[in-house]
């Protein structure tokens, strides 16, 4: 679906089915790269590839990646597309590909997963060619981020101890095969809190998004719903956004806000989509917000 800047709907992008301009059913994940051009992932993992007149261009292989969510999928600059999800026999904490598909950059090798999506992470690319990545899915640390080059070397790294980021896994047994009942203290840790995005803002800043529990009892009344549209209206009640800006420059956390669970920070950290819901009607809306850091004062920061 598409609109304008004034919310008013506009022609629908593609269709169900095999042909030029079209989906497979199921899940689709869209990024916009620079230059407007759309990319959209499909169920047959393959890029569908839109102009920016929003005119079928191509089909394009998407190469050893998932590209299932703009946390683990970045469209660099540079033309390369940078994952933390692959599959299949390349085995790489980050991989950097081409619109093409071909495997520019391999990045830290890691042993083969039970589960590929445990190894996934939030990850961006810096203008200095280096990385910034967040722990995997079930990380036993909490709140970090490193810095890494090309090889995978680490740099540098941030460790965060505050009060609102306790990692599941440190409170409950670790034991990935076992029941997944809410009541179980052996089930799989709990997905939440997680550094969910992390994206290159102005002055090389680093904006670190984490999806954190409002209340402990959140774990279990996400184990109670009944199908995804259930489970997305209690994730918006129970969890919120915290959102921190790093400088590099000076080793520090330069700002800090909270927002509901349905923010999505835009590449470039310039903008926003907030998605909420009427607790009467249930009807859901869109906002786009306008992302400036600002002094205590309200002043605009340099």
């Amino acid at each position: 679906m598409h609109w304008d800047a004034n919310g008013v709907a506009l022609p629908m992008i593609g269709s169900k089915g095999e042909g030029p301009g079209q989906f497979q059913a199921g899940p689709i994940a869209p990024f916009v790269t620079v230059g407007d051009t759309l990319y959209v992932r499909d169920n047959r993992q393959h890029w569908v590839v839109f102009g920016p007149d929003h005119a079928f261009l191509r089909f394009s292989p998407m190469g050893p990646i998932s590209g299932s969510s703009i946390g683990d999928t970045q469209f660099a600059d540079d033309g390369l597309v940078l994952s933390s999800a692959n599959f299949g026999r390349e085995h790489y904490s980050l991989l950097a590909v081409d619109r093409s598909g071909n495997v520019v950059h391999r990045i830290r090798p890691r042993p083969r997963l039970d589960d590929e999506s445990d190894g996934t992470r939030a990850a961006v690319a810096a203008d200095d060619g280096t990385y910034w990545v967040g722990p995997e899915i079930y990380s036993r640390g909490g709140y970090w981020v490193e810095q890494w080059d090309s090889t995978g070397r680490e740099l540098r790294s941030l460790h965060r101890a505050v009060p609102w980021y306790v990692a599941d896994s440190l409170l409950r047994p670790f034991k990935k095969n076992a029941m997944r009942s809410p009541t179980d203290g052996s089930a799989p840790p709990f997905l939440f809190p997680r550094v969910q995005q992390l994206v290159m803002g102005e002055g090389g800043r680093l904006w670190i998004v984490t999806q954190v529990p409002k209340t402990p009892g959140a774990r279990d009344e996400m184990m109670k719903a009944a199908n995804p549209f259930a489970l997305y209206s209690i994730m918006a009640r129970v969890l919120e956004k915290h959102v921190e800006v790093f400088d590099p420059a000076s080793g520090s956390i330069v700002a800090s806000s909270v927002f509901p669970s349905g923010f999505l920070l835009m590449p470039h950290a310039q903008t926003a989509v907030l998605v909420d819901e009427d607790s009467a009607s249930g009807l859901r809306r869109a906002l786009r917000l306008s992302m400036r850091l600002a002094s205590a004062d309200g002043a605009p920061c340099k």
